[in-house]
């Protein structure tokens, strides 16, 4: 349909602060978190806060009738993400559906997905056409989103985020490091150095969160820093240095 139009947020939600980000003043807390942590052009940094800006504006400007669908996977990031912008909505009295639970992942890709960009092109097209995927929000269903983000939304020293058991959890951002000592202990040949991308791409491939290269890298270099792992090259990107674990010789 012509009329039809897709909307993005582009943050990540299981990474970073979360305080306040539904204004200026916490968005601005978390690009200065992101610039003084994560490996980002630094184009990226300077649109952070238009583009979102601009996606505010978006959701603002819907008109009244049109019927607003909201995707997300079983997982931190997404949950989070729907929560923030069932918030951003709470004054418009727009209908609004959610979609892609655990039961209609499986039933288009017969296997579990981590998140929404697992998708092929065919099974978006399949899943978008069918309104029965997705679940209208009731009044106090909109309600319990806008609660839970207004409590992620209070936490000022909350750097990471999965999903337990069916629901969003806070942990410390040290959650993956003995993964990734671990993991460089299984691909550490002798005391030979190994790319960075290699080591950050084995840990993303056994999680079962969508946390992204990125937030690896930063905890591959803080644990370089704290002197667990030796570094070769400038560490400005994961693909311009390697690293080993340090000996204790």
């Amino acid at each position: 349909n012509m009329s039809d139009r897709v909307i993005t947020i582009p943050i990540h939600f299981s990474i970073g602060p979360l305080w306040q980000l539904h204004q200026i003043e916490g968005l601005e807390k978390r690009r200065d978190w992101l610039f003084e942590h994560i490996n980002l052009e630094d184009e990226f940094i300077f649109d952070y806060i238009p583009r979102i800006e601009e996606s505010w504006m978006k959701l603002q400007a819907l008109p009244e009738q049109c019927k607003i669908f909201i995707w997300g996977c079983e997982n931190a990031h997404e949950q989070a993400g729907i929560a923030y912008a069932v918030y951003l909505l709470r004054e418009k009295n727009n209908q609004v559906y959610i979609g892609l639970d655990q039961e209609h992942q499986q039933s288009l890709t017969r296997q579990d997905i981590l998140h929404t960009g697992e998708l092929a092109p065919e099974q978006w097209m399949e899943y978008i056409k069918n309104v029965e995927n997705y679940l209208l929000l009731s009044i106090d269903e909109r309600q319990k989103w806008i609660e839970l983000w207004v409590t992620l939304a209070q936490s000022k020293d909350v750097f990471l985020r999965t999903w337990k058991e069916g629901r969003l959890t806070p942990v410390s951002e040290h959650y993956l490091d003995e993964m990734i000592i671990a993991k460089a202990r299984e691909l550490q040949k002798g005391k030979e150095f190994m790319k960075s991308t290699r080591l950050i791409g084995e840990v993303i491939g056994h999680l079962d969160q969508p946390i992204g290269d990125l937030f690896i890298e930063y905890r591959l270099r803080t644990l370089a820093f704290l002197g667990v792992f030796e570094l070769k090259g400038v560490p400005r990107a994961m693909r311009f240095y390697s690293v080993r674990l340090k000996s204790n010789e």
